[in-house]
């Protein structure tokens, strides 16, 4: 392969930039292309030594590149196909984009999964905008990690709207944004007030239509970049008592689905944990209960409760540009319950 500037006048050493382009050239690359051969030596007196070039057969490639010092690293001598690098020029080390800063935000920042994730994440080195209703724990967690809060009411998508945009104006980019937002209604369906029901879908599906509908725009301009939200395990089994918030999980699922296919093309992936019963501040009157943690203990293979660590773990895994491939997902963090049964 053999790379050349676009000036055929030879390589300029305060160039900052090579443009792109590709065409066919060499011995082997122009005669397959109907094309006649380059004449070897007549084409290295027009470029001269200072030419960024490699030699192999096949096509000539224009590439674009950022000229460190004014100097290139790869160059020729006559018509050979070996490799060398210039002389007295210090090879340049690997940059590392995925150590790069990243900016999120998270809704429901306060609560047991949201503190520990941002937790996480800031200790990472990345940018966090703090989010939910609850100024006074937020404002605990702020000072604790030096991050800023936003206090509002996520099922308001102009609120959340405007959260989104502030991220932008204070870190400069947006990379990732989580929905922790939700509640928890253990009754039967004929017990389950209109009231109830409404609640259970404005906390959770409302919130997380509302950051996809925000986020993922914002996201597609800059480049792409990662959504999570959640859902749970009720959403996947038959669990008593569970009717309304398997139905508004077994929406966001959908959600997830239907919203990674739309903004694939743009690279924001969305994906959702969900989990099965986790020791936090919403679940605390199931697990509190030293009869009832036994019982839900039982229903998990792994035969325990699940800790806000396990959750923010995956979460923080999913954020991470790493996971680039991996999108339209629910990844079940629940101890087996939505997909084991054991004999006990």
């Amino acid at each position: 392969m053999c790379f050349k500037s676009q000036s055929e006048k030879g390589f300029d050493p305060d160039s900052q930039w090579l443009s792109v382009q590709a065409q066919p050239c060499g011995r082997f690359g122009r005669v397959a292309s109907g094309l006649p051969p380059i004449d070897q030596a007549s084409y290295r007196r027009k470029q001269g030594a200072k030419n960024i070039r490699s030699v192999d057969r096949g096509c000539v490639f224009r590439f674009n590149c950022r000229v460190v010092a004014n100097r290139s690293i790869m160059s020729h001598k006559g018509g050979s196909h070996n490799r060398r690098p210039r002389r007295n020029i210090p090879t340049l080390p690997a940059l590392n984009f995925l150590s790069m800063t990243q900016a999120y935000l998270i809704i429901g920042a306060a609560g047991g999964i949201g503190s520990e994730l941002t937790r996480r994440l800031v200790a990472g080195g990345n940018r966090v905008l703090l989010c939910g209703r609850s100024e006074t724990t937020l404002a605990t967690l702020a000072a604790q990690t030096g991050q800023p809060m936003a206090v509002f009411d996520a099922s308001d998508w102009t609120a959340t709207a405007a959260a989104v945009q502030r991220c932008v104006d204070e870190f400069g980019q947006l990379d990732g944004a989580v929905n922790l937002a939700g509640s928890l209604i253990l009754k039967p369906a004929h017990l389950t007030s209109f009231e109830d029901w409404q609640q259970t879908v404005s906390q959770n599906l409302t919130t997380a239509f509302g950051l996809v509908r925000s986020a993922a725009p914002t996201m597609r301009k800059s480049g792409g970049g990662s959504l999570v939200l959640l859902s749970s395990g009720a959403a996947s089994i038959g669990l008593v008592n569970h009717e309304a918030i398997s139905a508004v999980k077994a929406g966001i699922e959908g959600l997830v689905r239907s919203a990674a296919a739309t903004y694939a093309a743009a690279g924001v992936r969305v994906n959702a944990i969900a989990p099965g019963l986790t020791q936090t501040p919403l679940t605390e009157r199931v697990w509190s209960n030293e009869r009832s943690a036994e019982a839900s203990r039982s229903m998990h293979p792994l035969g325990r409760l699940g800790t806000p660590a396990d959750i923010a773990s995956a979460i923080h895994w999913l954020l991470a540009p790493e996971q680039s491939w991996v999108t339209a997902q629910t990844i079940a963090v629940d101890g087996g319950l939505s997909t084991l049964k054991l004999g006990r």
